[in-house]
């Protein structure tokens, strides 16, 4: 059997993030919307800016 799954389009993306990002503590200047139209056309490497950055971006040393 093959499965093909397309790139997520930006919806989707969105989605995937809100996902990822839940009820997690993001820095005031962070954007979603940012971060879905940076990450068009990628597929597995942009999942760890969706869990990761948006808590490193958070964190003011």
């Amino acid at each position: 059997m093959h499965l093909e799954l397309p790139v997520p389009d930006a919806s989707a993306r969105k989605a995937i993030m809100a996902i990822h990002l839940g009820k997690k503590p993001v820095s005031s200047d962070f954007s979603t919307d940012r971060l879905v139209a940076e990450t068009e056309g990628l597929v597995q490497t942009w999942n760890r800016s969706c869990r990761e950055l948006p808590c490193e971006q958070s964190v003011n040393l």
